[in-house]
């Protein structure tokens, strides 16, 4: 999308701005700019889970207080949803700016290479430039030290800083930049009050029967005659945002699956169009043979498969083991297991490549199967501890002791059949992260006998050769596992998000 005569470039020619066509990977000046929008855009998915889940855990009460007292949409938002959320929002933040350091290595080894020049090198490319490629280990262990560093610095803030808010009211924490931002805000509003009154009204006079309708629907709530049916009701306008915002983050989906059916004729006359024309199976053939994708999705499937049960048995037998051992060292041990999956892989891959090089472990499924589950157990014990915590009654618990259970048997007959959403979460979670994983697979796999299907589909992208197609087509067959498990997980996620992350 973003290659110089890419979908991108062709609309902007397209309604005449051919002036703003671009290279877009290619400057150095832009290169940083559409990186940071490709990672907004990346984020944006999960960032919707966890916080449709996080508000689905905000009493309904709230929203039906507000809508009693006549509050608008951005008032309840405003005083309702953002206060209650407030945890989320903030811890949210802080794995945003972690993930700058710990999710870019893929982003930046397909799309620039690092490039042009060291433009788009960050930290974590750099150290396994220098290591795998070049071989300076001792350059690639001293960036790994100061990514570590920055990674430290970084949750410790924001960990002080959610700590401090804690003790701290609401009012207290916003009575300062309140009382900065009020006489600019105040004469900011008189300025626009006229236009915003003449385009109030103009708008007024072409959806008149739409507003007198509002109208009357907000009369009647008043009167009791039309209840209100949850936290928000329907809006015009904020559909129409929703719907608009909605269309670049689906497009690239829409994009990727057109491009991998069109006939070459119709790609190069018609690249925006998200309906092919004219359809062929010749690209899904081309890439299924000639990045040996059958192959590759058999590896995929053990190491990923292995992984997740590993992971799924460690994390909730190590969460209960938490869970019945309230006491300080415990909870330090849990902190710092915790604190383990914040480190980036990238600082791993001097050890773990010299390591497994010299036991001759490369280029073995299972040896990345368990990676795969010692990256994601930090995670899921957190995961697997906040359901429990919040998720299971501790009565049901100690009603199994007085029974004579033995803490096998609680783990076995009680917890395992009650955090049943939370298993399936951290099941699904792990199976995603690890399917799509490109460093550990690019690392641990010199055999292309042995590449999982990430890695094999990302050998056939080329940016300067016309074979896009084939790179759809590849990267279409490599995400459809990911689609498959998420329609049929997507609801045991939400749960354990809800029971869980979402306190």
């Amino acid at each position: 999308m973003l290659a110089p005569d890419g979908p991108l470039n062709a609309a902007l020619r397209g309604v005449g701005l051919g002036s703003l066509a671009r290279s877009w990977l290619d400057e150095p000046g832009l290169v940083k700019p559409v990186l940071i929008f490709v990672l907004a855009w990346a984020g944006l998915g999960t960032g919707v889970v966890i916080f449709s889940a996080a508000l689905s855990s905000v009493p309904p009460e709230l929203f039906e207080a507000a809508d009693l007292d006549g509050a608008s949409w951005w008032q309840k938002l405003r005083y309702v949803m953002l206060p209650s959320l407030k945890h989320v929002v903030e811890g949210w933040v802080v794995f945003q700016i972690v993930s700058i350091f710990l999710f870019t290595f893929g982003w930046i080894y397909v799309l620039t290479g690092g490039g042009p020049g060291y433009a788009s090198t960050t930290l974590d490319f750099d150290i396994y430039e220098n290591s795998i490629g070049l071989g300076y280990f001792g350059t690639a262990a001293a960036e790994a030290v100061y990514l570590l560093g920055i990674v430290a610095v970084i949750v410790a803030l924001g960990a002080w800083l959610i700590q401090r808010d804690d003790r701290r009211p609401v009012h207290a924490l916003t009575a300062p930049i309140r009382a900065r931002l009020k006489p600019a805000l105040a004469s900011l509003g008189r300025a626009w009050r006229r236009p915003l009154r003449n385009a109030h009204a103009a708008t007024g006079a072409a959806f008149g029967p739409l507003s007198l309708l509002r109208r009357r629907i907000r009369s009647r709530r008043r009167h009791g005659t039309v209840r209100a049916t949850g936290p928000s009701r329907w809006s015009m306008r904020r559909t129409g945002f929703l719907v608009a915002a909605t269309i670049p983050f689906l497009y690239p989906f829409a994009f990727l699956a057109a491009t991998a059916f069109k006939t070459q004729g119709d790609y190069v006359h018609h690249q925006i169009s998200i309906v092919p024309r004219q359809v062929t199976l010749d690209h899904l053939q081309s890439a299924w043979h000639g990045a040996t994708l059958g192959q590759s999705l058999i590896n995929s499937a053990i190491a990923v498969t292995l992984g997740v049960v590993l992971c799924v048995v460690i994390s909730s037998a190590g969460a209960f083991w938490f869970l019945r051992h309230p006491g300080k060292l415990a909870k330090t041990i849990l902190a710092g297991i915790v604190g383990l999956w914040i480190i980036p892989f990238v600082v791993y891959i001097i050890p773990f490549f010299v390591i497994l090089t010299n036991l001759r472990l490369t280029d073995n499924l299972i040896v990345l199967g368990v990676v795969y589950a010692a990256l994601n157990a930090p995670f899921g014990a957190y995961l697997m501890y906040a359901y429990y915590r919040g998720g299971i009654p501790t009565e049901v618990i100690e009603a199994a002791h007085i029974d004579g259970a033995t803490l096998f048997q609680q783990f076995t007959r009680v917890i395992l059949p009650l955090s049943r959403p939370a298993l399936f979460t951290l099941a699904a979670l792990t199976f995603v992260w690890s399917w799509g994983d490109l460093l550990a697979g690019v690392v641990l796999l010199q055999d292309p006998g042995k590449w999982t299907v990430t890695v094999a589909a990302s050998s056939l992208v080329a940016k300067f050769e016309p074979a896009i197609q084939q790179s759809a087509a590849a990267a279409l067959i490599g995400i459809l596992p990911l689609i498959v498990v998420f329609l049929f997980a997507q609801r045991a996620i939400m749960r354990g998000f809800t029971a869980g992350l979402g306190k």
